[in-house]
């Protein structure tokens, strides 16, 4: 076996590989990251190579994300997969390694994934992602929402910014119209008010699932709200479901509503793995094999797993280390609804 980037005349095989491996439209979200991600680069396809032909694959999406010191760079890790026939002997773990190599060499300071909990850890990988919803009931008589076009990108752009990549572990996102992407749209849709003071992310399941959503003021806030629970009345769902951090704009304001009702998670699928400390940590402060020094002095002890929930916020820590929400704020594209 050899550890390399992926060659593109390789796209192909790689495309197979991925039907061969999952079940859903992970080869429909590699085609698409090839076309138009440009952080999805070959060296940043890393796979196992054997006998001359890539087994087994994992990404790395370079990204800008979110840390409690601000943005940082760091990235992604995604589509991991070998072939079926070669599963359970070390090809696919060899290329995650190889690809948070791949990262450490580039500079990034953490990568995030959704993965299984019982397999990730081995790399480094720590949960940190909990989950957090609001329900309301559905409800007609609200203001009818419309559909986004490419006209509404910048200020969807800067009411994310502003609204929903306000935690750790939220990522950068540009208005480049292919990060706002639907990837179902049969099932999923981006509305937003006439006025364009507010938008929604929305998937249509047993509910109204809606997995972002901003607006420009409380008042907008809660005209969103009332279309969207105007919207699962007039689709035929019983509920609205807003997903993300509790301190979030929209979900405030839906927990707010009477009749709402609140759950909250503790992180699993959703990991971080840090490769850098130094851009994580406040002026000060480093890392020891005990824990947390703050000049020069141990004031957290614990092992990796503990301080990177201190550094992200999922656990309080030490002066300057509040417990927080770190939430992972997804481009419409990467939903598979």
């Amino acid at each position: 076996m050899k550890l390399r980037a992926a060659d593109p005349s390789e796209y192909p095989l790689l495309h197979n590989l991925f039907a061969r491996a999952f079940k859903a439209d992970e080869p429909q979200l590699f085609d698409y990251l090839v076309a138009h991600d440009p952080a999805c680069r070959p060296e940043n396809i890393r796979v196992a190579d054997l006998d001359g032909r890539p087994v087994a694959v994992t990404i790395l999406l370079p990204r800008r994300l979110r840390s409690r010191q601000g943005w940082v760079d760091a990235g992604i890790i995604t589509l991991v997969a070998c072939e079926p026939e070669l599963q359970r002997q070390g090809y696919g773990g060899a290329t995650v390694r190889d690809a948070l190599d791949c990262a450490r060499r580039q500079g990034l300071a953490y990568t995030l994934l959704y993965g299984h909990p019982s397999y990730y850890p081995r790399f480094g990988f720590v949960p940190v992602l909990p989950g957090h919803s609001v329900t309301l009931p559905a409800a007609p008589g609200g203001e009818r929402l419309v559909a986004a076009t490419s006209a509404d990108l910048t200020w969807m752009t800067d009411l994310y910014h502003a609204h929903v990549a306000t935690t750790p572990c939220a990522v950068s996102r540009t208005p480049d119209p292919w990060l706002w992407a639907l990837r179902n749209p049969r099932v999923g849709g981006l509305l937003t008010l006439p006025d364009r003071a507010g938008y929604a992310f929305i998937g249509r399941h047993q509910s109204l699932d809606v997995s972002e959503a901003a607006a420009a003021d409380d008042a907008a806030a809660m005209r969103l709200l009332a279309g969207l629970r105007a919207e699962a009345a007039a689709l035929g769902l019983p509920k609205v479901r807003l997903m993300g951090a509790p301190g979030m704009q929209m979900l405030r304001a839906a927990a707010a509503q009477e009749g709402a009702e609140s759950t909250t998670g503790r992180a699993g699928a959703g990991m971080a793995c840090v490769l850098d400390w130094a851009p994580l940590l406040p002026p000060g402060y480093g890392v020891s094999p005990e824990g947390l020094t703050l000049n020069g002095e141990l004031v957290f002890a614990g092992g990796r797993e503990e301080m990177t929930q201190v550094v992200l916020g999922y656990r309080p820590g030490p002066t300057g280390f509040p417990e927080s929400f770190p939430h992972w704020s997804l481009a419409p594209f990467w939903h598979a609804d």
